[in-house]
């Protein structure tokens, strides 16, 4: 008799969590529907204010685009999975295109404007550059820690020398170059910020081009990544418990989503909490303001940079829910 009473309690409580199962399935499935809407619409006015301003972005914000058409590649690629030639797909598509034509417009400003930086990093804004694999990483509770103490802030300029000898536009003129000096910078320990996501992408950079070798083989190249999102995660993790407080917080907080979690597939980063963050921050513009920078009308400034960011970002969160949904279907 015991032993019936305990198979049927078994029995229910398999009931039980089966009916919970379902419904939490469909709840997330309803929760992706609805974000991928705000997420398409989002994108489009974004793109509607790089699009009016395309004579005043930099090179930076293009690279961003090409990035962004990268994740819209792959996110199309995961909807084969639940049927093509969709209205779905057609807007989608639809917003890579409105990129190559916003790109097409502004290269002849961003490269008057620099001429000398244009040469240098014109590789980043090629359409096929930047490619985006279906891959699912996961963080690590013990970031690896290099033992090489940072000699001071980490400069633009120094990051910038370090990426144009992997690209082959720096002093050498040859694609792949990993110097001593560059490594003791960018392994250093005890950055913060935009420091550490100019770190990242030196790796993502050697990772992408192959400038592999005996030293840096393509395991330790992925786990100094792994070590560096880790360590981001925990930064943008503090950033939005204090309320994004900082002046560029929003900026850096979206940058450092866009590249772990969008071009990386670091998944703990796409959060539907830090997604309504993001997108509580566009304004009706289309552009996305910067905290505390208040213009001479009262308003919130739009900023080209953190406009692109959030373009990048919401491209990875397009991939991330739409692969998401493809459980929904299955």
């Amino acid at each position: 008799m015991a032993s019936r009473i305990f198979m049927l309690a078994c029995t229910l409580m398999l009931i039980s969590i089966n009916a919970s199962s379902s419904s939490d399935l469909d709840r997330n499935c309803a929760q992706n529907e609805e974000n991928l809407g705000r997420i398409i619409k989002s994108l489009q006015t974004a793109l509607l204010f790089l699009g009016n301003e395309y004579n005043t972005v930099n090179l930076d914000v293009i690279s961003g685009l090409r990035m962004t058409q990268a994740e819209i590649a792959a996110a199309i690629e995961s909807m084969s999975y639940i049927g093509s030639g969709t209205n779905l797909q057609t807007t989608i598509q639809g917003i890579s295109t409105r990129i190559d034509e916003i790109v097409t417009l502004a290269q002849p400003f961003v490269y008057k404007a620099l001429p000398a930086y244009y040469e240098h990093f014109s590789d980043l804004i090629k359409k096929d550059f930047w490619n985006v694999k279906r891959q699912h990483n996961v963080l690590t509770e013990n970031p690896i820690l290099f033992g090489i103490k940072n000699k001071g802030e980490l400069t633009e300029e120094a990051s910038d020398e370090c990426l144009t000898e992997l690209l082959g536009t720096g002093h050498s003129r040859k694609q792949c170059t990993v110097t001593r000096a560059c490594l003791d910078i960018m392994e250093a320990d005890g950055y913060t910020g935009y420091e550490v996501t100019h770190q990242l992408l030196y790796f993502m950079l050697i990772d992408h081009l192959q400038c592999l070798s005996y030293d840096l083989t393509r395991q330790r190249n992925r786990q100094v990544i792994t070590g560096l999102c880790s360590r981001i995660y925990q930064q943008a993790d503090e950033l939005a418990k204090t309320d994004f407080s900082g002046r560029y917080d929003h900026d850096m907080f979206m940058e450092q989503i866009a590249f772990c979690g969008g071009l990386l597939g670091y998944d703990e980063f796409m959060r539907s909490d830090w997604l309504n963050h993001i997108l509580s921050w566009q304004l009706d513009s289309g552009c996305f303001s910067v905290v505390n920078i208040l213009t001479s009308d009262g308003g919130y400034g739009c900023f080209g940079h953190c406009t692109a960011v959030a373009v990048i970002t919401l491209g990875g969160y397009l991939r991330t829910t739409i692969e998401r949904m493809n459980n929904c279907i299955e």
